[in-house]
């Protein structure tokens, strides 16, 4: 009997060990194969998303097309209302305001002659005229030479819309509105569209 007993107690022993071997069925085996399986996935669903990132795969593109519409749609949605009231509050004639008036100038001589000096409007660097008709300064330069005291930032944002615009600067008579006492002046004065549709656009983006 005791060989009995004991060649029961191995396959009972065996039984059970393989039983508790991972990979092999029981309990423990499911969970540990279905962990396996888990991580694999998650495995392949991250190299999907990066070889989609990286390929440029027709989805990924399409999906960022459709974003760049709608973002685009969407600045439209805002900026076409700013810029149609900006167009419809702005100055389109006299009275000159000093500094509009002073990059204008710019703005018109840069877009017309490519250049920031102001041959035309010298006589405004006169003490009667400055801060009264533009902000206009004699240059570094000496001489007959004038140019704006503003940075040209903004006449540079004018200028190619002044290049190509069909009506040119016409003399004008001008007088000021800080020192009314002083006799007007002649001046090429520059057509005002174009510097108030710059400034309109400008400010409604």
């Amino acid at each position: 009997m005791a060989p009995n007993r004991r060649s029961r107690a191995l396959r009972y022993t065996r039984h059970r060990d393989v039983n508790h071997l991972p990979s092999l069925g029981g309990s423990g085996g499911r969970k540990n194969t279905m962990d396996v399986r888990h991580s694999a996935s998650r495995f392949r669903t991250r190299t999907d998303r990066a070889t989609d990132s990286t390929s440029g795969s027709p989805a990924r593109t399409w999906r960022d097309w459709l974003s760049a519409v709608s973002d685009f749609r969407f600045f439209l949605l805002i900026f076409t209302p700013l810029l149609a009231l900006y167009l419809a509050t702005t100055m389109w004639s006299p009275p000159n305001h000093i500094d509009p008036f002073t990059n204008r100038v710019t703005a018109w001589s840069l877009g017309t002659r490519g250049t920031f000096i102001l041959d035309d409007h010298v006589h405004l660097t006169d003490p009667d005229y400055y801060g009264n008709l533009a902000w206009i300064v004699p240059t570094d330069e000496g001489g007959d030479r004038a140019a704006s005291q503003y940075p040209p930032g903004a006449a540079l944002l004018a200028a190619p819309l002044y290049a190509v615009w069909p009506d040119d600067a016409r003399l004008q008579s001008l007088s000021g509105l800080n020192r009314p006492d002083v006799a007007p002046v002649e001046l090429l004065i520059p057509p005002i569209a174009p510097a108030a549709i710059t400034a309109s656009l400008a400010v409604a983006v």
